[in-house]
């Protein structure tokens, strides 16, 4: 058994973290389940169809593949690979916040439109 990683926590666990701060991480997002937060089945089933298509973003260091989805600004889920959902999701949070966005994370809304004005193909 091990100490708690959270600072100040005398617990002991066999986890990383004990019982009552493994429920609170915001790894686990507050211990709040992935349908309660609105990924229940018919998400899932949609993002299940999405993977191993195409990538729809197609940012600078693309894997290609999708292994994920992303939503778009209209709500729809779009395949993405990990890296593109990521660096997009990137760059969203840095526009939210106004910081200033590395140029090479442009923006994937114009590819997603192209993605589905060509019927899903390249």
């Amino acid at each position: 058994m091990r100490a708690c990683i959270e600072p100040r926590c005398p617990e002991l666990t066999m986890a990383t973290r004990c019982a009552f701060h493994a429920k609170t991480s915001t790894r686990n997002h507050g211990g709040v389940s992935p349908s309660r937060r609105g990924y229940g089945a018919d998400y899932q089933r949609q993002r299940l169809a999405l993977l191993g298509q195409p990538c729809a973003l197609r940012l600078y260091g693309c894997t290609e593949i999708a292994d994920t989805a992303q939503h778009t600004d209209s709500g729809e889920l779009v395949p993405a690979c990990g890296h593109c959902n990521f660096a997009d999701g990137a760059r969203r949070s840095h526009e939210t916040r106004g910081d200033r966005v590395d140029s090479g994370l442009r923006s994937a809304v114009p590819l997603v439109t192209r993605f589905y004005t060509h019927g899903g193909t390249r």
